[in-house]
Protein backbone atom coordinates (compact mmCIF):
# COMPACT_ATOMS: atom_id res chain seq x y z
CA UNK A 1 0.00 0.00 0.00
CA UNK A 2 1.06 3.22 -0.86
CA UNK A 3 -1.32 4.86 0.95
CA UNK A 4 -3.40 6.45 -2.05
CA UNK A 5 -6.06 9.23 -0.97
CA UNK A 6 -3.99 10.32 2.30
CA UNK A 7 -4.62 13.78 0.84
CA UNK A 8 -6.06 15.36 -2.09
CA UNK A 9 -5.92 18.70 -3.57
CA UNK A 10 -8.34 20.40 -6.49
CA UNK A 11 -7.23 23.20 -9.09
CA UNK A 12 -7.40 23.74 -12.79
CA UNK A 13 -3.41 22.85 -13.22
CA UNK A 14 -3.40 23.07 -17.14
CA UNK A 15 -5.57 26.42 -17.31
CA UNK A 16 -8.25 24.71 -19.15
CA UNK A 17 -11.25 25.79 -17.46
CA UNK A 18 -11.62 21.97 -15.38
CA UNK A 19 -9.87 21.16 -12.27
CA UNK A 20 -7.41 18.40 -11.78
CA UNK A 21 -8.02 16.02 -8.68
CA UNK A 22 -4.57 15.63 -7.37
CA UNK A 23 -4.12 12.31 -5.21
CA UNK A 24 -0.81 11.82 -2.63
CA UNK A 25 0.41 8.79 -2.09
CA UNK A 26 3.19 9.62 0.42
CA UNK A 27 4.10 5.46 0.79
CA UNK A 28 4.31 5.00 -2.79
CA UNK A 29 7.21 2.63 -3.64
CA UNK A 30 10.21 2.92 -6.10
CA UNK A 31 11.81 -0.21 -6.99
CA UNK A 32 10.99 -1.56 -3.22
CA UNK A 33 12.01 1.93 -1.44
CA UNK A 34 8.98 4.13 -0.25
CA UNK A 35 9.87 7.64 -1.46
CA UNK A 36 5.89 8.50 -2.27
CA UNK A 37 4.32 9.67 -5.12
CA UNK A 38 0.71 11.85 -6.59
CA UNK A 39 -1.47 11.09 -9.18
CA UNK A 40 -3.07 14.00 -11.40
CA UNK A 41 -6.56 13.05 -12.58
CA UNK A 42 -7.50 15.39 -15.60
CA UNK A 43 -10.17 17.21 -15.86
CA UNK A 44 -12.61 17.50 -18.95
CA UNK A 45 -16.28 17.90 -20.35
CA UNK A 46 -16.85 14.15 -19.15
CA UNK A 47 -14.87 14.27 -15.96
CA UNK A 48 -11.55 13.39 -14.83
CA UNK A 49 -9.40 10.76 -16.09
CA UNK A 50 -5.80 9.23 -14.61
CA UNK A 51 -3.57 11.69 -16.33
CA UNK A 52 0.16 10.77 -14.56
CA UNK A 53 1.67 9.93 -11.63
CA UNK A 54 4.99 12.25 -10.06
CA UNK A 55 7.65 11.31 -7.62
CA UNK A 56 10.09 13.53 -6.09
CA UNK A 57 12.67 14.79 -8.32
CA UNK A 58 15.39 14.06 -5.81
CA UNK A 59 13.86 10.39 -5.22
CA UNK A 60 17.54 8.77 -5.18
CA UNK A 61 18.51 11.00 -2.42
CA UNK A 62 15.04 10.95 -0.51
CA UNK A 63 14.28 7.56 0.28
CA UNK A 64 11.56 7.64 2.71
CA UNK A 65 9.93 11.39 2.54
CA UNK A 66 6.63 10.67 2.80
CA UNK A 67 6.07 13.24 -0.92
CA UNK A 68 2.38 13.87 -1.59
CA UNK A 69 1.17 12.77 2.48
CA UNK A 70 0.06 16.53 2.36
CA UNK A 71 -1.16 18.98 -0.51
CA UNK A 72 -2.33 22.51 -1.14
CA UNK A 73 -3.48 24.11 -4.42
CA UNK A 74 -4.60 27.38 -5.52
CA UNK A 75 -5.00 28.81 -8.97
CA UNK A 76 -3.14 26.54 -10.50
CA UNK A 77 -0.13 25.83 -8.56
CA UNK A 78 0.27 23.10 -6.49
CA UNK A 79 2.38 22.50 -3.51
CA UNK A 80 3.07 18.68 -2.09
CA UNK A 81 4.33 18.46 1.47
CA UNK A 82 7.51 15.46 2.42
CA UNK A 83 7.49 15.18 6.01
CA UNK A 84 10.21 13.38 6.21
CA UNK A 85 12.29 14.68 3.60
CA UNK A 86 15.98 14.71 4.42
CA UNK A 87 17.50 18.20 5.07
CA UNK A 88 20.90 17.55 6.13
CA UNK A 89 20.84 13.71 6.41
CA UNK A 90 18.13 14.57 9.40
CA UNK A 91 14.47 13.43 8.20
CA UNK A 92 13.18 17.09 8.79
CA UNK A 93 10.76 17.67 5.84
CA UNK A 94 10.43 19.82 3.16
CA UNK A 95 7.36 21.68 0.91
CA UNK A 96 7.69 20.92 -2.90
CA UNK A 97 5.81 23.89 -5.53
CA UNK A 98 4.75 22.71 -8.77
CA UNK A 99 3.19 24.46 -11.71
CA UNK A 100 1.79 23.07 -15.27
CA UNK A 101 4.05 24.72 -18.06
CA UNK A 102 1.95 24.00 -21.71
CA UNK A 103 5.68 23.06 -23.20
CA UNK A 104 6.52 20.94 -20.46
CA UNK A 105 3.81 19.92 -18.51
CA UNK A 106 3.91 19.58 -15.11
CA UNK A 107 6.78 20.76 -13.24
CA UNK A 108 8.29 20.63 -10.19
CA UNK A 109 10.09 24.31 -9.58
CA UNK A 110 11.62 23.96 -6.47
CA UNK A 111 11.67 22.56 -3.22
CA UNK A 112 12.12 24.45 0.25
CA UNK A 113 12.73 23.18 3.69
CA UNK A 114 14.00 25.04 7.05
CA UNK A 115 17.02 25.28 5.46
CA UNK A 116 16.18 27.55 3.22
CA UNK A 117 17.60 31.05 3.77
CA UNK A 118 14.77 33.17 4.81
CA UNK A 119 12.81 30.14 6.65
CA UNK A 120 12.82 30.48 10.19
CA UNK A 121 13.64 27.33 12.75
CA UNK A 122 16.33 24.55 12.74
CA UNK A 123 15.63 21.56 10.44
CA UNK A 124 15.41 18.66 13.42
CA UNK A 125 15.22 15.17 12.80
CA UNK A 126 11.37 14.29 13.48
CA UNK A 127 10.16 17.85 12.98
CA UNK A 128 7.74 16.70 10.47
CA UNK A 129 8.28 20.14 8.18
CA UNK A 130 5.13 20.00 5.24
CA UNK A 131 2.92 17.65 7.68
CA UNK A 132 0.06 20.13 6.77
CA UNK A 133 -0.14 23.06 4.34
CA UNK A 134 -2.59 25.08 2.95
CA UNK A 135 -2.00 28.31 0.48
CA UNK A 136 -3.85 31.00 -1.25
CA UNK A 137 -2.57 33.25 -4.27
CA UNK A 138 -2.60 36.95 -3.09
CA UNK A 139 -1.17 38.64 -6.39
CA UNK A 140 -0.27 37.76 -9.98
CA UNK A 141 3.04 35.34 -8.99
CA UNK A 142 2.68 35.23 -4.97
CA UNK A 143 0.96 33.04 -2.12
CA UNK A 144 0.61 32.82 1.46
CA UNK A 145 1.39 29.58 2.65
CA UNK A 146 1.16 27.79 5.76
CA UNK A 147 3.64 24.86 6.13
CA UNK A 148 2.58 23.05 9.65
CA UNK A 149 5.32 20.72 11.68
CA UNK A 150 3.63 19.31 14.19
CA UNK A 151 6.92 17.63 16.07
CA UNK A 152 9.08 21.34 15.92
CA UNK A 153 10.89 21.72 19.01
CA UNK A 154 10.47 25.47 20.50
CA UNK A 155 12.82 26.33 23.35
CA UNK A 156 13.21 23.89 25.38
CA UNK A 157 9.62 22.25 24.44
CA UNK A 158 10.14 19.12 22.47
CA UNK A 159 7.60 18.10 19.76
CA UNK A 160 5.79 21.55 20.59
CA UNK A 161 4.58 21.84 17.13
CA UNK A 162 4.80 25.09 14.31
CA UNK A 163 3.21 26.40 12.21
CA UNK A 164 4.76 28.79 9.39
CA UNK A 165 2.97 31.85 7.33
CA UNK A 166 4.97 32.23 4.71
CA UNK A 167 5.16 34.68 1.52
CA UNK A 168 6.33 32.60 -1.04
CA UNK A 169 6.65 34.25 -5.06
CA UNK A 170 6.29 31.44 -8.03
CA UNK A 171 7.62 32.25 -11.36
CA UNK A 172 5.28 31.17 -13.18
CA UNK A 173 5.99 30.02 -17.24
Amino acid sequence: GGNYGFSLAVTDLNDDGFDELIVGMPGAPIGGITVGAIDIWVGGPDGLIYGSRHFPPDFSTQPGGRFGAALAADDGVLFIGAPEALVDGLASGGVYVATFNPFQGFCIQERVDQDTPGIGGVAEAGDGWGTSLDAYRTTVNAFRVGVGAPREDLGGAVDAGAVWDMAWRIEES
